[in-house]
């Protein structure tokens, strides 16, 4: 039985996947081949595990095997945002460019003005 944490009804073997031991059998150990197909959600990887691409796990948030804990990136566009935490930060934190300030990178940092051009 494949398990995709309820996020996908359909699922394929892969001996390859099998092999490495990536896929995830329903008892939590990487044992078994199973790919889960579709993933619902916002959810992507070989048992629907992670956050699909624009979507991020809330910092200490474990993931829910019934209900979806995955939130939108709610960053400005002036900035880059990584789904996994760079050491000092948490997943779903914005990383403003230069410039740039705020939790969603929405206004100018201390010396610069006219957002958002931010000078």
């Amino acid at each position: 039985e494949c398990n995709c944490h309820n996020k996908a009804e359909d699922c394929y073997y892969n001996q390859s996947i099998a092999d490495q031991k990536r896929s995830m059998d329903i008892h939590g150990q990487y044992i078994g081949g199973g790919v889960c197909l579709n993933c619902t959600q916002h959810t992507t990887g070989i048992n629907c595990e992670m956050c699909a691409d624009g979507y991020f796990r809330p910092h200490k948030v474990r993931f829910r095997k019934y209900h979806s804990n995955i939130l939108p990136i709610a960053c400005s566009d002036l900035i880059f945002f990584s789904t996994f935490a760079i050491e000092g930060t948490w997943p779903g934190q914005c990383h403003c460019r230069e410039g740039y300030a705020g939790e969603k990178c929405d206004r100018c940092a201390f010396g610069y003005r006219g957002y958002p051009n931010c000078l």
